[in-house]
């Protein structure tokens, strides 16, 4: 029994339901729900991933020290080991952007005879505000949030470090 339950383990394969569709075979599986629809889950992996994210939160609340040191190990062995697999992914999807862009250069949104709202030049100044915008607000107008706040500061007390100390304090937020 052990030997043929490691087998279905191993066993990935996608096989042929005897002439039924595929919505036909995931009405017979063990589900709640309607297939299709936003409600539609199988009870046994529920309850069981529940489980599981429950019972980690609830070691990471009881035993907040040693949680704290081994997922700071962890999290320094997954980017020294997997640091190239970060890489070579962002690399890759900048490679699937450039054949987006050659392959749908002269793609029309609108009807055929419609002729553009903006000049490329001005698409691309929109795209770069847009891209500007959201760094002067992440760099700069929530670091001064943080560094002054509303009436007090809201990452440190005001009184407790000189201004330098406070401001990297509100950069590193």
């Amino acid at each position: 029994m052990v030997k043929r339950a490691l087998d279905l383990l191993k066993d990935w394969q996608p096989r042929d339901h005897a002439g039924m569709t595929p919505l036909e075979h995931m009405e017979k599986m063990y589900s709640f729900g309607t297939p299709g629809t936003w409600y539609y889950f199988n009870p046994v992996v529920t309850i069981i991933s529940a489980f599981l994210v429950w019972g980690f939160v609830i070691w990471a609340m009881v035993e907040q020290e040693y949680m704290a040191e081994d997922t700071g190990d962890i999290q320094s062995w997954v980017t020294d080991i997997w640091n190239w697999l970060y890489m070579g992914s962002q690399n890759f999807w900048i490679l699937v952007l450039f054949w987006l862009l050659f392959k749908y250069f002269n793609l029309k949104l609108g009807a055929d005879d419609d002729e553009p709202e903006f000049s490329d030049i001005t698409y691309f100044a929109m795209l770069f505000s847009c891209g500007v915008a959201t760094g002067l607000w992440y760099y700069t107008a929530e670091a001064m949030w943080h560094y002054e706040g509303y009436g007090t500061p809201r990452w440190t007390d005001q009184y407790m470090w000189n201004d330098n100390t406070r401001a990297e304090h509100a950069l590193m937020v």
